[in-house]
């Protein structure tokens, strides 16, 4: 009695069963699949990239449209800028304000506009190919990377959209000593990158429970 090595398509997994009648190496197998895969690869992704997509997109496309709706309307109702408007006291206010460097009033001075765009670019272009490349639909991390990616397209549409600067207007302190103000993308990058971070850990912890587990 032969064994048949046998590959499930759908789930990436080996198999191997008895068979009275046929036999095959596990390589031979093996070989067909990557085969198969070669001549016809489109499928084979499209059925991975759409799961992605449908944990992507909502959650990117709801983030990025907020953050342009919240901008436009900041602008049209809280002219002239750094004039405060209290929302909870003076805790939570709506402060329109033009910001020309980075996050937490980073700047490289009169290039700040063009170098942060450029740094924003690369940073997508890296999200986007993490995302294609990611080997699960892990919706941790595709929720992390859609809230990232969102936020740093909301703010790439400022830099490049006009000279003033980035559009913030979330002001939250007490008295004087207030955070730096901030938008809708910057929150969600911020939430984004700690969703990253927690995801991160979750998968080396889970890689590290098995080798814990032989080692006992």
């Amino acid at each position: 009695m032969q064994r048949v090595v046998r590959l499930d398509d759908r789930v990436g997994r080996i198999t191997v069963r008895s068979h009275p009648h046929k036999s095959a190496s596990l390589q031979e197998v093996v070989n067909l699949h990557l085969d198969r895969h070669r001549t016809a690869p489109y499928i084979f992704q499209m059925r991975f990239s759409a799961n992605k997509a449908r944990a992507f997109l909502p959650l990117f496309g709801t983030v990025l449209l907020t953050d342009c709706v919240s901008k436009s309307v900041a602008v049209a109702q809280l002219s002239p800028a750094y004039i405060p408007h209290d929302v909870i006291g003076d805790f939570l206010r709506f402060t329109l304000a033009y910001n020309t460097k980075a996050a937490m009033g980073l700047s490289i001075g009169s290039q700040s506009r063009w170098f942060f765009a450029i740094t924003a670019a690369l940073a997508l272009t890296a999200m986007v190919i993490w995302l294609v490349r990611l080997p699960s639909d892990d919706r941790l991390v595709i929720s992390g990377l859609a809230l990232v990616a969102s936020g740093a397209v909301g703010n790439l549409v400022d830099r490049l959209r006009w000279d003033r600067g980035v559009v913030d207007f979330i002001d939250v302190g007490f008295g004087e000593s207030r955070f730096y103000i901030f938008n809708v993308a910057d929150a969600a990058i911020t939430i984004g990158a700690i969703v990253l971070w927690f995801a991160m850990k979750r998968v080396a912890a889970s890689k590290t429970q098995p080798a814990a587990k032989l080692e006992t």
